[in-house]
């Protein structure tokens, strides 16, 4: 299943179903990042129940988090360690401690990974490469 959408101005980028997980579904949508001009990757997580018909015109909190590839499989963190985003944020919508939401995994730029997240020139990163002044914007 595809479905394609326009985040901010940048190109439609088509969204693809991804393989199953443990709860709720994820969904993977591509596009290229004006801010950093690199193509980039999004995760996002949507909540059981959230295709319902009941649901259809409810509106749900968003929680936005870094290094996406690591949240949800294991198979796709960079250390075979998944951070069990979905699982966690299922259970605490079932007990009732968090309400339904979706949560969004925006994937490092995997060697530029330092540079996009530190603001500050470091012993690692020169300055004039530094960007993490940008990554709000992105």
């Amino acid at each position: 299943m595809e479905e394609t959408l326009q985040i901010d101005g940048n190109e439609t980028v088509v969204a693809v179903v991804a393989a199953p997980i443990v709860a709720g579904q994820l969904r993977i949508h591509h596009f290229k990042s004006k801010v950093f001009g690199n193509r980039r990757m999004l995760r996002v997580w949507l909540p059981p129940g959230y295709d319902a018909r009941e649901n259809r015109s409810r509106r749900y909190p968003i929680l936005y988090l870094n290094d996406g590839q690591n949240l949800f499989e294991a198979s796709t963190s960079f250390t075979g360690v998944e951070w069990q985003v979905d699982e966690t944020a299922t259970r605490l919508i079932h007990e009732g401690r968090i309400p339904p939401m979706l949560v969004v995994g925006i994937d490092n730029a995997q060697s530029d990974r330092m540079r996009e997240y530190v603001p500050y020139r470091s012993l690692d990163i020169p300055e004039r490469r530094v960007q993490g002044n940008k990554y709000r914007s992105f």
